[in-house]
């Protein structure tokens, strides 16, 4: 014993005299001596402090396994060491390096278990941040033969809300799979246990994102490294808008004026449709939900031969089911032309307002159009006129 203390580092002792001050206020995880598994990855370096995460549950617990996620709201380095207590015995399981989510496999059913997870880097290592969990009381699911990664998994039919996944082995054998979905987009985590080949559960998907499905084979022994395939849902498009004739348009302005964003774009009268959403490297239009807008159309000019009156109309597509129903037609207002001099006459307005949904709004398409057309809708042509699409988020995406 004496031999291993000399052997652990300066960083190491601090932590055991440490544990040693706070064992007296856990009822979790005693030994704290052995838990924490001070490795430093030299591969890696990473000098920031250490610190505990931001996000740790245990989900998809099971008489014999469950699943450990943990995350940060920001990005960290470093590695970090799990560490797994059956509370009956008092015996220890250590999971270093750990990564999330990490199966934890081999438990015992109707058992209370403590979990305690650590950050290291080259500096620290955090004291475990720790959550108590019991297994259910029921029969394991009978398989104790080791566990493997699945010998194929590739994706079948992917759309924009749906995707199904073939995976499994080419012999038979025993245990069951789970799979963890992440929506890279956001983070997030969706289990299915137990899951079966095809996977038909990947329902209700978010459309033009990305996510990796992760399949680990479980036995009552341990579970397999998930085997992980990356895919994109599929991109419905808006229908297709155009006005036919713009040349009559010039000097033409759409703003938005919020608190973040003043007069956000600018004309274009060459063309009948103009593409400003963020996929097209448009600016986005930053609202704060439950706002009120106003939709400002400055010293919008007009030929003489174009004749009144204007029709303006705006959609939000508040569902974002790629489509402008009649409820998202959020303004329209017909305004006839008055000369203001000149060899033109010049359209002038009141401000149209609108309150914004108080919902999070993230990557909403918004579809404006400016038309003689009294008929002209979110979708086909208009003899004159011209469409912009645009993005709207809310605050709660900056």
């Amino acid at each position: 014993m004496k031999d291993l203390i000399f052997r652990l580092s300066p960083l190491l002792c601090f932590l055991l005299l440490f544990s040693c001050a706070k064992e007296q206020e856990s009822n979790l995880i005693k030994n704290e001596t052995e838990v924490i598994q001070a490795k430093q990855n030299n591969l890696e370096p990473c000098d920031l402090p250490c610190q505990e995460p931001d996000f740790f549950e245990v989900v998809a617990v099971e008489a014999c396994s469950a699943v450990l996620n943990f995350a940060f709201s920001t990005e960290t380095c470093g590695t970090f060491s799990v560490q797994l207590q059956n509370l009956a015995t008092g015996a220890f399981t250590y999971y270093d390096p750990a990564t999330s989510p990490l199966i934890l496999t081999g438990l015992k059913p109707c058992t209370e278990y403590a979990v305690g997870i650590s950050h290291i880097t080259d500096e620290c290592a955090s004291a475990p941040l720790k959550l108590n969990f019991a297994t259910e009381c029921k029969k394991c699911k009978g398989c104790d033969r080791p566990c493997k990664e699945p010998d194929y998994a590739y994706m079948g039919t992917v759309n924009a809300t749906y995707a199904t996944v073939n995976f499994g082995f080419v012999g038979k054998t025993c245990g069951f799979f789970v799979a963890q979905l992440r929506n890279n987009a956001t983070g997030t985590y969706t289990y299915i246990d137990p899951v079966t080949s095809p996977l038909l559960q990947l329902t209700n998907l978010d459309p033009c994102t990305s996510y990796t499905i992760g399949i680990s084979h479980v036995t009552d022994r341990c579970a397999s490294v998930p085997l992980t395939l990356t895919f994109t849902t599929d991109c419905p498009g808006y229908c297709e808008v155009e006005g036919l004739d713009a040349s009559c348009l010039y000097n033409h302005f759409i703003g938005i004026t919020t608190n973040w964003n003043q007069n956000i774009f600018t004309y274009d009268n060459s063309v009948g449709y103009i593409d400003a959403t963020e996929n097209s490297g448009g600016t986005a239009v930053f609202i704060a939900p439950g706002t009120v807008l106003s939709v400002t159309n400055a010293n919008n000019c007009y030929c003489v031969a174009l004749g009144g009156p204007i029709y303006l109309k705006l959609w939000i597509d508040y569902d974002q089911d790629f489509s402008f129903s009649t409820n998202e037609l959020v303004y329209s207002q017909n305004t006839p032309l008055q000369i203001f001099g000149g060899p033109t006459n010049c359209l002038t307005m009141a401000t149209p307002s609108f309150t914004f949904p108080n919902i999070a709004a993230c990557g909403l398409t918004a579809r404006y159009i400016v038309s003689t057309d009294p008929d002209a809708g979110p979708c086909g042509t208009f003899a004159i006129g011209q469409a912009v699409d645009f993005t709207i988020d809310s605050a709660t995406c900056l």
